[in-house]
């Protein structure tokens, strides 16, 4: 039998036994690594000390697991210096293909040493492991050949499809599947630069010991940052190390392509002449909600944004300079009219529901469902607009608020900005009935527009363009830093351009400026780049864009609409809001949010107290008031059941995704998501599961069946979540 001893060594020191080296290190109480070297003969894979400042530690219990080619070492200690029990896990290089037959053990070993130096107790704990058979003869997964269609010609967000050979040079047939990955990579290296490419994940089925499998691929979206030049697709055969195999350093091959530098540019499509000068603007749907100064409040049918035809107004003789759109309805300041809520749910009768403030001068507001944040002449406010004829006031803002002339929210905060001092006041008001000032930071100039996308804010500052900070803990300050000094990733100017309002897509930034709309690639924070726009005769103040088109708000050229070259569907970066009933609701969302764990997704509702259960199709559920989870992550494909003790709303934060997204059915009940934007009869939106569809039904219990000819399901939509039953597995792609 042949034998082979693996040492995996640990220490643990004092710090006053360590050398003036060492010392320099200044790890205490966390682990780094040593070069290897051999102790009494033994072959030493790495040797990782651990330093603790007033004792050493003391072996308690240890395991070992092997994992690709990583060995993972996980023990208990006990810290003779603070008298804690701790657990720690550490990683160490292993290669499968250095052992042979026989019986093997991992020693750990914590070596004490004390503060004088003067002696030194060891303990060992062992743990052994057996390879019963020859690790030659193990699967071995190689991509044998590769290559991208096209492989020149491309350009950053453009498809590419990718064709390969998977085979197994080893010995053995998989014990199960495995996955073979696609990732963009600009060198042909692979490394922690490279981007795994959406959706390029491919399921591999057994292949039998030399046996080979020729597979096509769907197209996938280069990234919107690849860089111009001869670049790379790199297929990962066992990308997730799922198959033991005699060797690991073979799985990769790189496919050459040929990327050209991306050129977008805008044209102008159409064009709406308004009464009143366009300030504000908002698009949802078919419709583009404007905001016209003394012309009120313009309703403009964008379906074909070629022909722009307004079919909507409201118009009570006060000016309205600021809007947000609610469900049905839209929230509209201006001068000393107070804030007024208006239905639009027919666009050509569109009336007054209710007027809050009448005499109060409202200069900016923000909509979070089912909150509205009102930003007036000297002060700000909280409401609560879930049922928005009756507007209830939660909670004032304190502080010093004088001069603030602009509102924005995202990710439980409030940003306000000031004229006075050119500063950003924040506030968490993740408890809207307990809002806390949380700080502020200085720009240094007066901002114009602020968007924020996660943790990015990109901040817009008239002529002295653009400022992007890092606002992922504004809380504190942990990460603003200073009062003066926020941790600025990156600034952009460009020929002295006025920098009025911005908009986010992707890696990049529309911007209205004075005389038209600039696009700014921000994928490299350090150095954005102008990569495009288009002058136009026009006073832009306001924009929004929508996959390639952009909607401007333009004074007193009225709606101006333009169209890019950039498709931009698949990485939208926005938020997406869900209406909940009183009671049990049916749920989806189009959008993979930032962080996928449940209790994120539903924090909000849940910090207001009125989120009581979440539940999968499997009966697995999250209930806030029993502490109870057993959901997992979040998955955009699915529907869920959601039980609110009062009239709720739901925010997600996040990417847009493929409506043309693959869903998995299995037979018998499913909870599915509805992708596409656009709203579909059910005979239609079903139409290839005609053959293995049983039942569709709502969360209120209406239902489309097929072999019965019956529906009486509204229109399929985004938000709303169905009930399918299956006869056998399958496939829903929405069409």
């Amino acid at each position: 039998m042949k034998y082979r001893k693996l040492l995996f060594a640990l220490f643990a020191a004092v710090y006053g036994g360590l050398t003036s080296t060492d010392a320099a290190a200044q790890y205490f109480g966390e682990p780094y690594i040593l070069p290897a070297a051999p102790l009494d003969g033994d072959e030493v894979v790495t040797v990782i000390r651990y330093v603790t400042m007033y004792g050493g530690i003391q072996l308690q219990q240890t395991d070992m697991q092997i994992d690709g080619n990583r060995m993972i070492v996980n023990f208990t200690f006990f810290d003779l210096g603070f008298g804690d029990m701790m657990m720690r896990n550490f990683e160490a290089p292993f290669n499968w293909s250095e052992l042979e037959a026989g019986d093997y053990r991992v020693v750990a070993t914590s070596t004490v040493i004390d503060r004088n130096n003067a002696g030194e107790v060891a303990d060992n704990l062992d743990y052994s492991f057996s390879v019963e058979d020859d690790i030659n003869d193990y699967p071995n997964l190689v991509i044998a050949a590769a290559e991208a269609t096209p492989d020149v010609g491309l350009s950053p967000g453009l498809n590419v499809s990718v064709a390969y050979t998977i085979a197994n040079r080893g010995e053995e047939r998989p014990a199960g599947l495995s996955e073979t990955q696609i990732y963009y990579s600009n060198d042909a290296v692979f490394s922690g630069d490279d981007r795994l490419l959406r959706w390029a994940n491919i399921a591999e089925p057994p292949l039998a010991a030399g046996a080979e499998r020729r597979v096509r691929t769907q197209n996938y979206r280069l990234p919107n940052n690849a860089l111009p030049g001869d670049r790379f697709l790199l297929i990962y055969a066992d990308g997730d190390f799922d198959v033991p195999e005699s060797r690991e350093d073979d799985n990769i091959l790189a496919a050459p392509i040929a990327v050209q530098p991306l050129e977008p540019h805008l044209e102008e499509i159409g064009r709406l002449e308004l009464e009143g000068e366009a300030v504000d603007i908002q698009v949802q749907g078919r419709y583009a909600y404007i905001a016209a100064g003394a012309g009120g409040l313009k309703i403009v049918d964008v379906s074909e944004p070629e022909e722009p035809r307004l079919v909507g107004a409201f118009v009570d003789g006060q000016p309205i300079a600021r809007i947000a759109l609610g469900e049905g309805c839209v929230f509209a300041v201006g001068e000393r009219a107070g804030m007024r809520v208006i239905d639009i749910s027919n666009p050509a009768e569109t009336r007054l529901l209710r007027r809050w403030a009448p005499n109060s001068r409202y200069l900016d507001i923000a909509y979070r469902p089912p909150l509205l944040y009102t930003l007036w002449s000297s002060g700000a406010e909280i409401l609560n607009v879930a049922n928005p004829t009756e507007p209830r006031l939660v909670r004032g803002l304190g502080g010093n608020i004088a001069n603030a002339f602009r509102i924005f929210t995202s990710r439980g905060f409030v940003w306000i900005s000031k004229t006075r001092d050119d500063a950003i006041n924040f506030y968490n008001v993740r408890q809207p009935n307990n809002p806390v000032a949380a700080g502020r930071f200085s720009l240094g100039s007066q901002l114009s527009d602020m968007a924020i996308r996660h943790t990015l804010a990109v901040i817009a500052q008239g002529r002295d363009g653009l400022r992007f900070v890092n606002v992922a803990n504004p809380q504190g300050n942990a990460n603003l830093g200073n009062i003066n000094a926020p941790p600025m990733l990156g600034s952009f100017n460009f020929n002295d351009a006025v920098f009025r309002a911005i908009a986010l897509m992707d890696n990049y930034v529309h911007a209205a400026t004075a005389t038209g709309i600039t696009i700014i690639d921000f994928s490299d924070l350090s150095s954005p780049v102008c990569v495009g726009g288009l002058n136009f005769e026009g006073d832009p103040r306001e924009i929004e864009v929508v996959r390639d088109i952009v909607y401007v708000a333009g004074g007193a050229a009225g709606l101006v609409i333009l169209r890019s070259d950039l498709d931009l569907l698949e990485f939208t970066d926005a938020d997406f809001s869900i209406r909940l009933a009183l009671g049990w609701n049916l749920i989806s969302a189009p959008f993979n949010p930032y962080r996928t764990d449940i209790r994120s997704v539903f924090e909000e509702p849940v910090q207001r107290g009125n989120l009581l259960i979440v539940k999968d199709v499997r009966g697995r559920f999250y209930s806030p008031p029993l502490d109870f989870d057993n959901l997992p992550d979040f998955d955009f494909r699915l529907g869920y059941q959601v039980k609110t003790a009062v009239p709720e709303a739901l925010v997600f934060e996040g990417l847009s995704v493929d409506p043309q997204t693959p869903i998995p059915l299995a037979r018998g009940w499913n909870f599915v998501s509805y992708l596409p934007e656009q709203e579909v009869e059910a005979p239609d939106a079903f139409r290839n599961l005609e053959n293995i569809l049983i039942i569709a039904k709502d969360g209120q219990g209406r239902f489309y069946n097929p072999a019965l000819g019956f529906n009486n399901l509204p229109p399929l939509h985004r938000g709303a979540g169905y009930m399918l039953k299956i006869r056998e597995e399958g496939e829903l792609v929405w069409e």
